[in-house]
């Protein structure tokens, strides 16, 4: 690969472990493969729909600023919509702070604009320059910007599409208490699922009765599946196929 990858692990409930990841990039700081350049953060997170309050993110950002200029931290914030976290860490406030941040988010979610490939960036000129060196030319094409602008101005469809979400949400999640399936409270528009035994033999079983799920193997969590919020009738669905799972596996 051209790029040297650095992982870092998540801490306890599959959160950023904050602490450890600025000690690995701090660790490269004097090494011969150079420092850290990018520090990619998702908040909230896919597939765990965990998150960084505003207090964990703006200590992490205050503790490595003493790192090179060109150390940039990369917040994805595509799920940011669907948060209700009263502390959660607007990636806004903290571009406007610090001067290593860059913001993408994208409108193939909350707004439903996937098929579209649009999203947005924010970041300083400096970096807004290195990307339109790069880019290809009309690379969002002009009616994918005008859906785009009249998305962002419709208020209603987006307040519809967060209390869908919501309420699904809710739903699934007491559904899930009562069947004794482990969930992570999520702040995004999916559930993170602890399956009992092979994640494969749960994803086999649901999709026979039309339920496709997300294994997460090729994130090393080899029991558990990620549930996307959908209909009412949808969500009924996912619950009525966990419940017939749940009597046969008991």
């Amino acid at each position: 690969a051209r790029v040297d990858c650095i992982e870092s692990p998540m801490g306890e409930n599959l959160k950023y472990n904050l602490s450890v990841l600025e000690a690995k990039v701090r660790e490269r700081q004097h090494s011969p493969k150079g420092s850290v350049k990018l520090i990619f953060i998702a908040n909230p997170n896919n597939p765990t729909g965990t998150y960084l309050a505003h207090s964990e993110l703006d200590h992490f950002l205050q503790s490595i600023q003493d790192l090179s200029d060109h150390t940039y931290v990369v917040l994805d914030e595509a799920y940011n919509e669907f948060v209700r976290a009263e502390d959660y860490a607007d990636g806004l406030q903290l571009f406007q702070k610090y001067n290593n941040v860059i913001l993408v988010r994208t409108m193939s979610k909350v707004f439903g604009l996937a098929g579209l490939r649009v999203g947005t960036l924010v970041a300083r000129p400096q970096v807004i320059d290195y990307f339109n060196r790069i880019r290809n030319p009309f690379n969002v094409n002009s009616l994918a910007q005008v859906a785009a602008l009249e998305a962002l101005n419709d208020q209603e469809y987006l307040e519809a599409s967060q209390k869908l979400n919501w309420s699904g949400l809710d739903y699934l999640m007491s559904e899930f208490d009562r069947l004794g399936i482990d969930y992570w409270p999520s702040q995004t528009n999916f559930l993170l699922i602890q399956t009992k035994g092979s994640s494969q033999e749960w994803f086999d079983f649901l999709l026979k009765r039309g339920v496709i799920t997300r294994p997460l193997k090729g994130y090393g969590l080899t029991e558990h599946l990620r549930i996307s919020v959908g209909t009412e009738a949808e969500n009924q669905a996912v619950v009525k196929a966990l419940e017939a799972l749940v009597e046969e596996t008991a």
